[in-house]
């Protein structure tokens, strides 16, 4: 063996004594297939009786200071290792570039250690999560997704909410931008949009014996359905706080709880959440957020190691240098390094992405009709539901409440106002 290994071995079995990860006959994982690598080193730790891989994950932050180093871990339950890269050489940031991606379920989450594209899979881990403070680089990896998708897979459609900001202008009018929406009403009328295009599609797929869209569109080459993109620009803007009025409090909740059955549903129906998250608190990064969210990138969360443990149980994410981050999975820890872009650039960059003049559907449903005038017709179709916290006169008509109710409860309706003669009381 080189010296170099050698080296290597000693420290790693040293640093483990002293973390603790042996079993009681006092062995400890086998370090195999070491080998040199553009970014530092590559091994495997083969397993022995008695211990188990959470140790390894558990004790990332103290391997990774008593090396020192930086780690990435996955796990190969089948074959009894896991993998670990040890990162000791800095890491080159590499300027925005179209990565060409072969399959319309994949997206470009941004560069590994050793420069290559790192791209996520969103048929085996549907949604994603993009976590970190302010300045942490949150929003222009969020962008360079965004920009990768709609250069590269001209059959997708998406769905823009963000409020607040206007990071998103810069594509407002692409081509594949099938609506933006900067209100919580236009929010509001896009998710409920995409929940009946979930819904649709999911009778499609009953009545043509399929089981999602994967399948449907194997099955059917000439007619195949489009991968729907709803991305937020931010969570937290969707959750009720302190501040908020009655009825800001009540759109809120009704936005929140259709995102949560998008993501339920979203698998199957190839309709795809992704957003970004600042405070990864237990309020807000809730279990149910939490467990949709398979696909969490990690940027910096500061000194918080409580935040930093609620999204990666661990606390790798905390300090992070601007622009890097941790891609986690559930079954492997990456590094990441997000690309640059300039703020000319995106719009050099927006402008490629073509452009159509729009009213989109948010805008023109914001008019409300009034229900009790025959002469006005209600142009959305909006999902009725019961609302279980709501003080209501169960004889009113509302066209649209808040909580959905699960699935196969739920009652669609299209208010079609009655012509009555005479006078209304």
């Amino acid at each position: 063996m080189l010296f170099w290994r050698s080296k290597i071995n000693n420290k790693l079995y040293k640093i483990f004594a002293n973390c603790g990860i042996y079993n009681k006959e006092f062995y400890t994982f086998k370090i195999k297939d070491i080998e040199e690598k553009e970014f530092g080193y590559s091994l495997k730790l083969y397993n022995v009786p008695g211990l188990s891989y959470d140790l390894i994950e558990d004790n990332l932050q103290s391997i990774q200071d008593s090396f020192p180093c930086l780690l990435e871990y996955s796990r190969n339950h089948l074959k009894g290792y896991c993998s670990l890269n040890i990162i000791t050489k800095d890491f080159n940031k590499k300027p925005f570039d179209i990565v060409k991606i072969k399959n319309p379920f994949e997206v470009f989450a941004g560069y590994g250690v050793n420069g290559m594209p790192i791209i996520i899979n969103l048929d085996k881990f549907p949604h994603i999560l993009i976590a970190g403070i302010t300045g942490s680089g949150k929003s222009r990896l969020l962008l360079s997704m965004v920009l990768n998708i709609l250069l590269n897979n001209n059959n997708a459609k998406l769905y823009l909410t963000q409020i607040g900001k206007f990071d998103f202008e810069c594509v407002r009018y692409a081509n594949n931008v099938v609506d933006y929406a900067t209100t919580l009403e236009d929010a509001n009328t896009m998710f409920n949009d995409l929940y009946l295009e979930a819904e649709r599609r999911e009778e499609l797929f009953r009545k043509n014996k399929v089981i999602n869209i994967a399948e449907y569109n194997k099955k059917f080459k000439d007619k195949q359905l489009s991968r729907i993109y709803n991305v937020c620009e931010e969570f937290s803007l969707y959750m009720p706080s302190d501040d908020d009025s009655d009825e800001e409090r009540q759109l809120k909740q009704t936005c929140y709880a259709k995102l949560l059955k998008l993501g339920k549903l979203g698998r199957s129906a190839g309709i795809n959440l992704i957003g970004c998250l600042q405070r990864t608190t237990a309020d807000n990064l809730n279990p149910t957020l939490k467990q949709l969210l398979v696909n969490k990138i990690v940027l910096n969360q500061g000194a918080s190691k409580i935040s930093s443990r609620n999204v990666l149980e661990n606390d790798l994410a905390v300090g992070l240098p601007t622009g890097e981050a941790i891609y986690f999975n559930g079954n492997e820890y990456k590094r990441i390094i997000a690309p640059f872009i300039g703020d000319q650039e995106i719009w050099d960059l927006g402008k490629r992405c073509g452009y159509k003049k729009k009213t989109y559907k948010s805008r023109m449903n914001k008019e409300k009709s009034n229900p009790l005038k025959s002469n006005n017709k209600i142009k959305h179709k909006d999902v009725i539901f019961d609302n279980p916290f709501a003080k209501v006169d169960p004889n009113m008509v509302f066209i649209d409440k808040t909580f959905l109710p699960p699935i196969g409860q739920m009652e669609k309706a299209h208010i079609t106002p009655k012509k009555r003669k005479g006078r209304l009381d």
